[in-house]
């Protein structure tokens, strides 16, 4: 989990809806919120490319508007990156 970092109620609101990709983000995570999604889930439904949505993953998380946990499978050798919004 990231560190919240200290911003004014103003910088929070500009960061968080700074762009039209980080908008869908938040409605699409907001769909079912109590269920955590993946990155890949995303992909999937914003159709957009995987570094963007990470970009803009990583800025609402650093606003602390969305929570970033990764799981890590050892047996298929791969990491899921999980994300929710907080309520």
């Amino acid at each position: 989990m990231m560190a919240r970092e200290s911003f004014s109620s103003k910088e929070e609101i500009d960061t968080g809806l700074a762009s039209a990709s980080r908008i869908k983000i938040i409605v699409a995570l907001a769909k079912d919120p109590e269920k955590w999604q993946s990155l890949y889930y995303l992909v999937k439904e914003l159709s957009n490319d995987k570094n963007q949505i990470k970009r803009n993953l990583s800025e609402l998380a650093r606003i602390g508007w969305i929570e970033i946990a990764c799981f890590a499978s050892f047996l298929m050798n791969t990491a899921f990156y999980l994300f929710v919004v907080f309520g």
